[in-house]
């Protein structure tokens, strides 16, 4: 018996430890803003946008998601930016890397795309704290949003603030935009009535 709970304890332990690491791999560091000037973008100027217009834009290439150099690109220019856009949250879930990915529809337009919220507790943020308030402050806020989806079943209108992302196209995925548009990391999300 003390054998299994020795075991079990240190199972989960390890399991803490493992997502503690919370390793991405596509653009990660461009993604969670631990890139070089990554972090900047905090206090970047936000500019107003619409989730119909980010998803028009063409990307700068086609990436693919199995590609070892596209996986490693660094920000592009149009990366070097917030934007707050008004969106309906359709779904909210925690992904492998432990971002919460979430579904999000333009209103009165059969438009839609993926916003992330990376988890504050990766060990990445452990030297960059203003991140990880960042990050703890939005999901906090995504959590009322969430809850008010789940409570009613219908969509939850929200303004959201974050950074535009170049991801690659994740078709089979439901809610990704066709050009491979994200708003990852989202960094403020705040419930319309």
């Amino acid at each position: 018996m003390i054998f299994i709970l020795g075991w079990l304890f240190l199972i989960t332990g390890f399991s803490q430890v493992k997502g503690n690491a919370c390793k991405g791999f596509f653009r990660w560091e461009v993604k969670t803003l631990t890139d070089s000037g990554g972090i900047d973008l905090l206090s970047a100027r936000i500019s107003d946008s619409r989730l119909t217009d980010l998803v028009a834009v063409h990307p700068p290439k086609h990436f693919f998601i199995l590609s070892t150099n596209d996986g490693r690109l660094p920000r592009y220019d149009d990366e070097k930016q917030q934007v707050k856009v008004v969106a309906m949250i359709v779904s909210v879930k925690t992904e492998h890397d432990r971002d919460l990915h979430i579904v999000l529809k333009a209103p009165g337009a059969d438009v839609s795309m993926i916003g992330e919220i990376p988890d504050p507790d990766c060990r990445i943020f452990d030297s960059l704290p203003a991140l990880r308030h960042a990050y703890e402050k939005a999901r906090r806020e995504m959590q009322v949003a969430a809850g008010q989806l789940r409570a009613t079943g219908e969509p939850v209108m929200v303004e959201i603030t974050g950074v535009p992302f170049w991801d690659a196209r994740h078709w089979w995925l439901r809610g990704c935009a066709k050009n491979g548009r994200e708003i990852h990391p989202i960094l403020s999300v705040k419930t319309l009535p």
